[in-house]
């Protein structure tokens, strides 16, 4: 049982990679790393959201398995409508709601039943027989079902994932029935002081041969049930608010719906057919469906509001860590500058090099690591316009160069930026801008770039720089931008070479 159960988490759960961090000479911080994987986690793409309600119809084996003394039990078939509210926070959360089950089933009975102390009109004491031939009977019962369920889903990270649900429900049946259409009975008398038997008798119109198409309708009595309940299916994402889902269930009754009547299944005194469901001739009976079903999910939340809030929380946290880096870095250059300062008045500073060519080793690396990104920009290669980027064996070199500068300015970042074209909605594009620039990070961590050094944010379709009017135009506006920020710089399109020339170069990586 424990193996199933893994077997069936290992299916249902999505898969979750995590890439440990290359030994490397940067001095990051375990809380820095933290922040990091927050953020990460925070921004990752969100295809459905986390509240939602989901209307399904069913249909499939409904039935009721009973024990007759002296007969056996058919299957039936029937349907269900249920009402759902579900919350998945991340992959596993619960679900409730109400849920309408219609079961039927068949019964074929070959009885006799004796009533010995049975007292005729007269007063004489006699025996009554009851004997049912081939009889056949069918039954239907409704209930309302109260569900409370597990629910194990990926639907907030894939647009097309599993989703399993399992628990129990309280059922209450208020619409029980049965008909008999097959088989007759005859009810006799016999006298004990005369020792005559009497089928047919003046007044006692239930005496004699009875067929089952001449009995009527009548109602059978149940218990209160509680049944385990399993889901298993798929949903597909259609909208950013709406989902359809196509799956299999099954529920089991755990209690016997069978309320235990003593009375025969032909009731002398009162002189009617009760029914075998409610007579002696039944002491169990078990509920059990499965099927299929369909449905769909709709989702009440305000979708653009939450991932432009999401979004929002990760712009605020990469601001404030370059503010942070960059008070750093002038504490350590207000430092360095006391400790080179004249030693008297005579001595000057030394000359300044105002050089165009690079004066330190960080600024050397920082121009090999802006031509590093525009190699990459050249060398990349698409699959399709959201897959992670492919590089050839000769841009290694490149991205050797990148971790070099990194590793020598502990401050520094690459934030990657995703846009779209507006062939979606706006909210749409977002989550798509954003799953491009983290396909695009997943690429460079497979190269050796620390993950705790890259963010990524999403544009979407607010920032095109061709027009979305032609295929041409829609295909440049889907694209990445790379931007180098070193601890004192802006985290938005900082790349540049000499931060005291005018002019930053800015560089733009495009999927295609």
């Amino acid at each position: 049982m424990k193996r199933a159960i893994i077997i069936l988490w290992m299916i249902l759960t999505p898969a979750v990679v995590v890439t440990a961090q290359e030994a490397s000479a940067d001095s990051t911080t375990v809380e820095e790393t933290a922040v990091e994987e927050t953020i990460v986690e925070e921004t990752a793409p969100q295809y459905f959201l986390n509240h939602h309600l989901n209307f399904n119809l069913g249909g499939g084996l409904h039935t009721m398995i009973s024990d007759p003394l002296y007969g056996h039990w058919e299957k039936g078939y029937g349907g269900m409508f249920e009402a759902r509210y579900e919350f998945v926070p991340k992959v596993v959360g619960f679900g409730t709601g109400l849920k309408m089950t219609l079961r039927n089933s068949a019964t074929t009975s070959n009885c006799k039943e004796v009533i010995k102390d049975y007292k005729s009109e007269n007063g004489q004491k006699a025996q009554y027989t009851s004997e049912f031939k081939d009889w056949h009977e069918k039954e239907s019962m409704m209930a309302l079902e109260l569900p409370v369920q597990l629910v194990i889903s990926t639907g907030a990270t894939k647009p097309c994932s599993f989703h399993a649900a399992v628990g129990a429900s309280l059922s209450l049946p208020f619409a029980g029935k049965y008909k008999p259409d097959e088989g007759k009975y005859t009810n006799a008398i016999l006298f004990e002081q005369t020792g005559i038997v009497m089928d047919k008798l003046k007044g006692h119109d239930d005496v004699g041969e009875h067929k089952a198409e001449d009995e009527e309708k009548g109602k059978i009595k149940y218990g209160l049930g509680v049944n385990a309940i399993a889901d298993l299916g798929i949903l597909k994402k259609l909208t950013d608010q709406c989902a359809l889902y196509i799956g299999l269930y099954g529920s089991y009754g755990l209690l016997n719906a069978c309320k235990g009547e003593e009375t025969p299944i032909y009731d002398a005194q009162e002189h009617k057919y009760v029914g075998l469901y409610s007579s002696n001739q039944v002491t169990k009976i078990t509920p059990i469906e499965a099927g299929l079903k369909v449905g769909f999910y709709i989702s009440f939340h305000d979708t653009e509001k939450e991932i432009s809030e999401v979004n929002k929380v990760l712009d605020e946290r990469v601001r404030s860590e370059a503010e942070a880096a960059a008070a750093k870095r002038a504490a350590k250059a207000e430092e360095k500058g006391r400790k080179t300062e004249p030693v008297n008045k005579n001595q000057t500073k030394p000359q300044e090099n105002k050089s165009s060519e690079p004066t330190t080793v960080d600024e050397a690396l920082r121009k090999e690591a802006i031509e590093a990104l525009k190699a990459i920009k050249s060398a990349a290669k698409y699959a399709n316009v959201n897959a992670a980027p492919l590089f050839p064996k000769e841009a290694d070199q490149y991205f050797i160069t990148i971790r070099k500068y990194l590793d020598a300015n502990p401050e520094a970042k690459i934030i990657i930026t995703g846009h779209t074209d507006n062939s979606s909605t706006p909210a749409k594009n977002i989550v798509n801008g954003q799953h491009r620039a983290e396909a695009f990070k997943n690429a460079l961590v497979r190269k050796n770039i620390p993950r705790n050094r890259i963010g990524c944010v999403s544009k979407g379709e607010t920032e095109p720089i061709a027009s979305n009017d032609t295929p041409e135009g829609r295909e440049q506006n889907r694209r990445v931008e790379l931007d180098l920020v070193d601890g004192g710089a802006s985290p938005t399109n900082d790349a540049t070479i000499d931060e005291e020339e005018e002019g930053e170069e800015e560089l733009k990586i495009g999927g295609k």
